[in-house]
């Protein structure tokens, strides 16, 4: 893994720059330091994808039906314990 150089932003700047959130004076020198620096544009790049990404697994998990051999487990311990 790269890492970063004395002169690269903080991370804390930079996802204050993904979210927004980073002053409007702060933003055009953040932006030609992440044009220019690879390290940077990949640590943007990560952390915009990996938000992304953690949500589409997360409600694609939420979404799915349980396998098939868990609600054949569940049916089977459920008549186990039925009286």
């Amino acid at each position: 893994m790269l890492q970063q150089k004395a002169e690269c932003p903080q991370a804390n700047i930079l996802e204050d720059y993904l979210s927004g959130s980073l002053p409007p004076e702060d933003i055009e020198s953040c932006e030609r330091h992440i044009a220019a620096c690879p390290i940077c544009g990949d640590t943007i790049r990560g952390l915009g994808e990996s938000a992304d990404d953690t949500f589409n697994r997360l409600a694609s998990e939420v979404m799915a039906e349980p396998p098939a051999s868990s609600t054949k487990l569940l049916i089977c311990t459920w008549n186990e314990s039925s009286p």
